[in-house]
């Protein structure tokens, strides 16, 4: 028979055997090392320098010190001395340190193996599961690392109509969630007390486009803060309006500068046709507009402000003029012109001039009768009776002219030879004079 038992080397007490009480005093140390064995560390190398009766350390390959040659067992401090019993495959041991559980498999100190962990009813990981949180984490950051390549989490919902999110608290209180919540449109949603929730961007499941309380809620909106859309303030629009056909164009000058646009019939106060109005607002609410508009085949550009208190400039549009209108119809209003700068024109009556400013010149070519005045009407009416130059052009040397009659509609006009009788020759008139 062995002096010690097989699996834990206890010492046995001998037939005869003198001082029993060592023997099994012996038997009784190791037991209260190996039974229930709780370590201070595992793979401990240096003794501690103060020892406290019944400390244990599972000893690395190399101790040092008081450990030295004693590697791959486990050192306790008993009686005031260190007691080694060396390591057997299957031992286990819990760090008090680690607060971890371990198996000596022969060669290391390896955690235990916990089986199949499918179907399990929860999870804590630094905290408690519940039946709501099967998988709860508490822990300063979480990793969900690729293994090989790339790497996707997924949150995955029963319906349409349930929520697939991620939920953000303040504790424990919702404040923001980003996900597909009650649809399947992308959303981000905030609240400030938990209860009650905004839909701050949402994206549309087949069109892909944003809406939402952090987007224009319309062309016109100007609210701090917000998304501004392809269109807004006419900024990128195609073949679009910002404006209705009802509108008064007067009314922009309170709201957001922008390009103003409309299709079919123009807005109150508009310039003209087809047109298109660029709002400039100004320091203390005063603003200017530009309007983009076409007549004919030449485009047109009009221009006006207003005051601080947004009333409408008391001139109106001004119109600005470039190569393709200078020339055209000159018009007016009370004495202000409102169509192009210069006007020509010509007929049977001759040729005549026209400026904005109300000058009007004439030219037209007479022949002197000489049994009679000739009447000649102007090529365009005077609004008063004009000034007239008149010079011979062909006929009898030493020939005079004299007109009569000169209205401003017509004149008429005499040639005289050198002895003074009316005689035929031919003249050049020109008017000068106004036509408003």
């Amino acid at each position: 028979m062995s002096d010690t038992s097989p699996l834990l080397a206890l010492p046995y007490i001998q037939a005869g055997q003198a001082q029993k009480h060592v023997t099994h005093n012996e038997a009784l140390q190791r037991l209260d090392i190996l039974v229930q064995l709780r370590v201070r560390g595992f793979d401990a190398l240096t003794p501690p320098a103060v020892p406290v009766d019944g400390e244990i350390h599972a000893l690395g390959a190399t101790p040092t010190a008081a450990w030295a040659g004693q590697g791959l067992s486990l050192a306790a401090w008993i009686n005031s001395a260190w007691m080694f019993v060396p390591l057997q495959t299957g031992w286990i041991a819990f760090g008090l340190d680690s607060g971890t559980l371990r198996i000596w498999n022969g060669t290391a100190w390896q955690m235990p193996d916990i089986g199949d962990l499918n179907n399990l009813a929860g999870l804590g990981v630094g905290t408690t599961a519940d039946g709501t949180n099967r998988l709860a984490v508490q822990s300063p950051a979480t990793l969900f690392n690729h293994d090989g390549a790339g790497h996707q989490m997924k949150i995955n919902k029963a319906g349409m109509a349930d929520t697939a999110s991620l939920l953000f608290q303040n504790s424990f209180s919702g404040r923001a969630e980003l996900g597909l919540a009650g649809n399947d449109d992308f959303s981000i949603k905030v609240s400030a007390d938990g209860g009650t929730f905004t839909h701050a961007l949402k994206i549309d499941r087949a069109s892909g486009l944003a809406s939402g309380a952090a987007v224009q809620s319309g062309v016109q909106d100007a609210t701090p803060g917000r998304l501004m859309a392809v269109g807004a303030f006419g900024l990128g629009q195609t073949d679009n309006t910002n404006m209705n056909d009802t509108d008064d164009v007067d009314d922009l000058f309170g709201a957001p500068g922008g390009f103003y646009s409309w299709r079919g019939a123009t807005p109150a106060h508009a310039p003209g046709p087809f047109t298109s109005v660029l709002q400039i607002p100004g320091y203390n609410r005063a603003s200017a507009q530009l309007a983009i508009g076409k007549s004919g085949t030449a485009p047109s550009l009009f221009f006006r402000g207003n005051g601080s208190s947004n009333s409408v400039d008391s001139d109106g549009w001004r119109k600005v003029f470039h190569n393709r209108n200078i020339l055209g119809t000159v018009t007016q209003t009370a004495g202000t012109p409102t169509g192009a700068v210069i006007e020509r024109g010509n007929n049977a009556n001759g040729e005549y001039v026209r400026f904005a400013d109300g000058t009007q010149i004439c030219a037209t070519p007479i022949q002197g009768l000489a049994s009679g005045p000739f009447t000649r009407t102007w090529p365009a009416n005077f609004a008063a009776s004009p000034r007239v130059a008149a010079t011979i052009t062909a006929g009898l040397s030493m020939a005079t002219v004299t007109v009569a009659n000169n209205t401003t509609t017509s004149i008429d006009v005499y040639t005289f030879n050198a002895a003074g009788a009316q005689t035929t020759a031919f003249a050049h008139l020109i008017a000068f004079g106004r036509w408003f």
